[in-house]
C-alpha cells in the first residue's frame, strides 16, 4: 500500500511538470538559443516603412494596441537593431505603451533583439483560452548594442502583450529578428533531475524488497 502511494504522488509530480514556461534570453541572434533553433525569423527587411495600425508577417500579427507601431531604418546598426526594424517611437503623439504579438498558428517559443528601453517592459505570453502561461521584465537597454534579445517559452503560446511599466507612455523602443517556434519546449534541468531521483527511488524500494 505504502509503495502504490509513493508511485501515485511521484505520477502527480511529474504530472505537475507536464506543462512549463522558462524565460529566454541572451545576447546575439534569438535563433542560436536552443529553444529557437531551426525557427523562423522576420527581420521586417519586407515590411513597408511608416505606421501601421496591425502588421502581419508570415505567422505573427504585430498590433499597437493604444497606437500604431512603426517600420523604420533611422538607427540601423544601433540599439541592436539591423536594416528594417519595428518600433514604438520617435517621441509624438503616436507612441503605443502597449504592443500584442498575436500567432495565426500556436507556437512554443519566441524572441526578439530588443534596443534603446530607458523603462522596464513586461513581456507576458497567453494560452488561446487567455491563461497567463508565463512573464518576463524586459531591462531598460537604453543605448546598448550588445544585441540582447528577450522571449518566453511555453507550450502552445496564442498571442503575447508587452506593456511598458512606467505608466507614461514615453519610451522610444525597438524590436528586431523576432524569432519563433513550434518544436519541443526544451525540458528544464530539474525537471531532469526529478526524473533521476525517481528511478534511483524505485531502484532502492526493489532492492530493499528483495
Amino acid at each position: 500500500m505504502k509503495k502504490l502511494l509513493t508511485l501515485v504522488l511521484a505520477a502527480g509530480t511529474l504530472a505537475s511538470f507536464g506543462a512549463y514556461a522558462t524565460a529566454i534570453t541572451g545576447t546575439g541572434a534569438p535563433v542560436s538559443n536552443a529553444a529557437l533553433v531551426g525557427g523562423t525569423v522576420i527581420d521586417f527587411e519586407s515590411a513597408t516603412p511608416g505606421d501601421h495600425a496591425t502588421l502581419t508577417i508570415g505567422n505573427v500579427t504585430f498590433v499597437g494596441v493604444d497606437d500604431p507601431v512603426r517600420i523604420s531604418s533611422d538607427y540601423s546598426g544601433n540599439y541592436n537593431m539591423s536594416g528594417y526594424y519595428l518600433e514604438s517611437g520617435p517621441y509624438d503623439s503616436t507612441m503605443p505603451y502597449s504592443m500584442r504579438f498575436n500567432f495565426g498558428t500556436a507556437v512554443n517559443a519566441f524572441a526578439f533583439n530588443w534596443g534603446a528601453a530607458d523603462n522596464v517592459w513586461l513581456l507576458s505570453a497567453y494560452d488561446a483560452s487567455n491563461n497567463l502561461l508565463d512573464s518576463l521584465a524586459l531591462t531598460a537597454t537604453s543605448a546598448s548594442n550588445a544585441g540582447e534579445y528577450f522571449g518566453l517559452a511555453a507550450t502552445g503560446i496564442a498571442y503575447a502583450t508587452l506593456v511598458d511599466q512606467s505608466g507614461d507612455a514615453g519610451d522610444w523602443v525597438m524590436i528586431d529578428n523576432f524569432t519563433t517556434s513550434t518544436g519541443q519546449v526544451p525540458e528544464p534541468a530539474t525537471i531532469a533531475l526529478l526524473g533521476l531521483g525517481l528511478l534511483g527511488l524505485a531502484a532502492t524500494r526493489r532492492r530493499f524488497t528483495a
